[in-house]
């Protein structure tokens, strides 16, 4: 499937050590606990793969939330999570697959997305063909480019700002991700003086062209 963004998925690349961690963590209940006293021996492993997990895809995103556009940087795990796009309780065959991972901010991950599988069409069959975007009713983090559905604007001076998206007309993924991951609630406006800063959702003028494919 057409990766959306870079640094490529298939430039990412783990040690010898760390593949064979991983292979060793996926025989276990949990292959994410690296923490677990039968992972001791690899946990080296797995934290080192693990953290450049993350940061590919946190290069990928420009830092920010993949779902709705949070800048993160700088946040550490405080503020970002390693996202199982397909969770990983789930499909645990996919624990460490960087196709099914990426970055998210706690909020979209924790609580609105967590180990749901609405998104998702077909969750039986899903396995064998996660890497189709078609697949998932909401913009996929690595498959489909985000702005080609939603664009989030923002602006901030002080303790005054503005958060506002705007999603592609009549597009059916930017509608679910907008309203899946309850992205209204983020839209904020705390001075008169902006308006007309974004585009209007009632105006397909501005989206046109507005749309690139990949960064």
């Amino acid at each position: 499937m057409p990766d959306a963004y870079l640094p490529a998925l298939a430039d990412f690349e783990l040690s010898d050590d760390e593949i064979s961690a991983i292979e060793t963590a996926l025989q276990h209940a949990d292959p994410w606990a690296h923490d677990d006293a039968a992972l001791a021996a690899v946990r080296t492993h797995l934290q080192s793969a693990k953290q450049k997990l993350v940061d590919h895809h946190m290069a990928r995103h420009h830092e920010t939330c993949c779902y709705c556009r949070t800048l993160m940087g700088g946040g550490g795990r405080f503020v970002r999570d390693r996202e199982h796009i397909l969770p990983k309780g789930r499909y645990r065959a996919l624990s460490y697959r960087s196709s099914n991972l990426s970055a998210s901010c706690k909020r979209c991950n924790m609580e609105y997305k967590g180990e749901k599988i609405d998104f998702v069409v077909d969750p039986n069959t899903i396995l064998d063909d996660h890497e189709n975007p078609d697949r998932y009713l909401i913009v996929h983090p690595n498959f489909d480019r985000y702005e080609s559905h939603i664009r989030r604007r923002s602006v901030q001076d002080g303790m005054n700002y503005i958060v506002s998206y705007m999603l592609k007309p009549g597009d059916a993924k930017a509608q679910y991700t907008f309203e899946f991951f309850g992205l209204a609630a983020l839209e904020k406006e705390s001075f008169d003086e902006a308006q007309g800063l974004f585009w209007s959702s009632e105006s397909e003028d501005n989206v046109e062209g507005e749309f690139p494919d990949r960064i």
